[in-house]
């Protein structure tokens, strides 16, 4: 939770955006608001949303936005059954939000969802292998029919790598033909190391601008600089304190620096959450501005 309150403080302040916010009850709200007020958020960009909740991982359960006639509406997909509260969020924001709300019949975690540019999304067949009655043609054609996207799948790592099977955790578009993709430079040639060349080499080829940095599995723990989040002028990225990892922060961050000179690159502490398999993009979703259609 206060990885959550400083990147509203950087994100109402330095990105001069709004930061809104479920909290399942009263408690939790007072929690927040203390939380949000020690590290400095402006909260006058705050706003909150009482909705039940099982966990912090809103990327995966959503909402996630898209646009329609210039007007943001929400599309959602079935998460976790252990987590119903989580898999109603989406629904239930829609319903505060007065916003179109779209039901896919997928079984899909949003940390497996990267929208890029230019009208390209991209995920690992863990899509392919949650979705058994359906083929890898019949997922694309829904990304498709609901994200106005071409889906491109790539190979997902082991589950005794990364727990999570998703794209967010090793790969994310920074900008128009621009990616950051994770490298492994203690483990070359594992199976992560394999596919993260090999995505690296086919955006290359694709014409895409590739900018590498580093990954470690060290206890068990995948350790990401890619699991960031883009807001407007800003982007946060993880920094971690694991005796191993923390050499290369600075390496992160230079590299970051360089994939995207028009942002201001800010580094917020993840050794807490880091071995809960996810990190900052895994418990937000960014919601789009209005282009202007009318509601």
């Amino acid at each position: 939770k206060n990885i959550i309150a400083l990147m509203a403080k950087h994100i109402t302040t330095t990105a001069n955006t709004e930061v809104w916010v479920v909290v399942p009850s009263s408690s939790q709200l007072t929690d927040m608001t203390s939380r949000f007020n020690t590290n400095g958020v402006n909260m006058a960009k705050v706003r909150t949303f009482t909705l039940p909740l099982n966990s912090i991982w809103a990327r995966d359960y959503g909402p996630r936005f898209i646009h329609e006639g210039g007007c943001r509406v929400i599309v959602d997909s079935t998460y976790y059954s252990t987590r119903p509260s989580d898999d109603a969020i989406p629904s239930g924001l829609a319903s505060q939000l007065k916003m179109t709300y779209y039901a896919t019949d997928l079984y899909h975690s949003g940390g497996n969802y990267h929208m890029g540019e230019p009208d390209t999304g991209y995920a690992t067949r863990l899509a392919v292998n949650d979705n058994p009655s359906k083929t890898e043609a019949q997922i694309k054609d829904i990304f498709r029919a609901y994200y106005g996207l071409f889906t491109q799948l790539w190979n997902q790592f082991p589950f005794s790598v990364d727990g999570t099977g998703h794209v967010d955790m090793w790969f994310i578009p920074v900008g128009p033909k621009s990616v950051i993709i994770s490298d492994w430079p203690n483990n070359a040639g594992s199976t992560q190391d394999v596919i993260c060349d090999a995505t690296a080499a086919d955006m290359i080829s694709r014409g895409w601008t590739v900018t590498r940095v580093p990954a470690f599995l060290v206890g068990g723990v995948h350790y990401t600089y890619t699991n960031a989040t883009l807001c407007n002028n800003i982007a946060l990225v993880p920094s971690y304190t694991n005796a191993t990892v923390s050499p290369s922060n600075a390496t992160a961050l230079a590299a970051w620096q360089a994939a995207c000179p028009g942002k201001t690159i800010i580094q917020v502490p993840n050794e807490n959450i880091i071995g809960a398999s996810g990190a900052m993009h895994c418990i937000m979703m960014q919601v789009p501005t209005s282009t202007g259609g009318e509601n």
